[in-house]
């Protein structure tokens, strides 16, 4: 139902530097459409010491070690794992949906898939073999052409074409 709705379900690929495609790591390693694998880089790239991998099973990598980060007590701390990494993803998906919000579910993970940078280091350890990257996500999104109404439009909101030359898409409650 939930791919249906339109959710993209952005997971994190686990944290015990095993293959994903030898020893199967979930929800991570559920074979649906709109689960997004995420593995864990460092601040260089290279894939995190300690974050599951898979060419087949994992599709994207977003830095995931040492992130400074809210911890409980209103504190701050350096953490790390692919729960730090998967957040990064989550927030690429928003960020092309507020900029082009008439994208499927399935467009928006074709983006985030299709816009990574290579890396040699990711290369035969993730399905893309490489890792997020906002600016070309961006401009993937802007290619997207012809634009439509969004896909899975919220309840309360009616959404009007606001200027047909850029294919822009403005709401009112």
């Amino acid at each position: 139902h939930a791919e249906a709705a339109g959710m993209l379900f952005l997971v994190a690929a686990g944290n015990e530097g095993s293959n994903n495609d030898e020893v199967p790591t979930f929800p991570a390693n559920y074979d649906i459409e709109n689960v997004l694998s995420v593995a864990s880089t460092t601040r260089d790239g290279n894939l995190s010491d300690f974050s599951c991998y898979g060419l087949t099973t994992v599709d994207v990598a977003a830095p995931g070690s040492d992130i400074y980060s809210t911890v409980p007590g209103n504190s701050y701390a350096s953490l790390s794992g692919t729960s730090m990494a998967t957040p990064h993803v989550a927030g690429l998906a928003a960020l092309v949906w507020m900029y082009r919000p008439q994208l499927s579910m399935h467009q928006v993970r074709a983006i985030i898939t299709g816009s990574v940078v290579k890396l040699p280091s990711l290369e035969g350890k993730t399905v893309t073999g490489g890792m997020i990257n906002a600016k070309n996500a961006l401009e993937a999104a802007w290619a997207f052409q012809p634009p439509e109404p969004p896909q899975h439009p919220a309840r309360g909101l009616v959404f009007e074409d606001t200027d047909p030359r850029i294919g822009t898409y403005a709401g009112t409650v």
